[in-house]
């Protein structure tokens, strides 16, 4: 994988991946893969910019390892752990840029299916901690006109998902899920600008039958709690 992103400056990511799956008993399998990046930015002399900076992340190794136990034909648990590496594009007061995003993710959950596959749900509970997490940093600006951010050490994100899916009848699809997120910043780092913690929604598309089966119609609603985050 490799990408370049350019403007008054450029960004190039370089990745290479892989994943292997183990079958360690009849119903219990073991993945385990991970990812090695290098990520540079230069950013180049311009008006917004106090000096030409420079960053550079080369040969970082995030891991994946998840384990998933069958207990039957439609019900499966797992757990699993994703190590974090998320460059970001938020400058400082001064103009240099912020940090990559540090961290890892632990999951738990439960997946089934019914109806020969034709109904699917999925329940999860998450933690996530991140370093360099972006924060304002007040109502300061950066150089280029933008807000200016500081790096926040200690995010903390966990909150449960569920969601259920598939086709209720022939040609008719739905996707129904919902998500509680609990967002807490280390000590000294506050926002008014949060996110919200419940969010729900609501898909659905349906098939025409006969000689409109061409034609798929569909809608959507997704509802939002009153931001928040502590």
């Amino acid at each position: 994988e490799r990408y370049r992103m350019s403007g008054f400056g450029t960004t190039e990511q370089t990745a290479i991946y892989g994943v292997t799956r183990f079958q360690i008993l009849d119903r219990v399998k073991l993945i385990a893969g991970g990812r090695l990046s290098s990520w540079t930015r230069n950013e180049e002399e311009a008006a917004f910019t106090l000096e030409p900076y420079r960053i550079k992340h080369r040969n970082v190794f995030t891991p994946y390892a998840g384990l998933i136990v069958d207990f039957n034909d439609f019900l499966s648990a797992y757990a699993s752990y994703t190590s974090i590496f998320l460059p970001q594009q938020a400058q400082t007061a001064s103009g240099s840029g912020i940090a990559p995003i540090k961290g890892n993710t632990y999951e738990i959950g439960l997946k089934s299916a019914w109806l020969d596959g034709r109904l699917n749900g999925a329940l999860a509970l998450f933690r996530t901690r991140q370093d360099n997490y972006a924060m304002l940093d007040g109502d300061k600006l950066a150089p280029n006109g933008d807000s200016a951010y500081v790096a926040a050490n200690g995010a903390v994100l966990r909150g449960v998902e569920a969601e259920l899916s598939g086709e209720l009848m022939p040609g008719w699809q739905m996707q129904l899920s919902y998500a509680y997120v609990d967002r807490r910043l280390p000590t000294g780092f506050s926002t008014q600008v949060g996110l919200p913690r419940h969010i729900a929604k609501l898909y659905t598309t349906y098939r025409l039958p006969g000689d409109w089966s061409a034609l798929t119609v569909g809608g959507g609603v997704r509802w939002e709690s009153a931001s928040g985050f502590t």
